[in-house]
């Protein structure tokens, strides 16, 4: 799973963890430039569907840099 992030170097691996629900997922940073502006951090389909963001679209989160 992949993620956009402004400033964390390609190649990073994060644990993203949604804040009002505690579910977790372990994605890459593969692009510096998120979709939508204002926009810090833009997951892809596969790990916003397995946090239930696919709908929602935004949710509070806590970034964890794993390597």
């Amino acid at each position: 799973m992949t993620v956009a992030h402004s400033s964390l170097p390609m190649g990073t691996e994060v644990k993203v963890t949604r804040l009002d629900t505690n579910e977790s997922v372990i994605v890459e940073i593969n692009d510096h430039k998120p979709y939508k502006e204002g926009t810090l951090f833009d997951l892809a389909h596969g790990a916003a569907e397995a946090l239930d963001l696919d709908d929602d679209g935004t949710a509070q989160i806590r970034i964890e840099v794993i390597d």
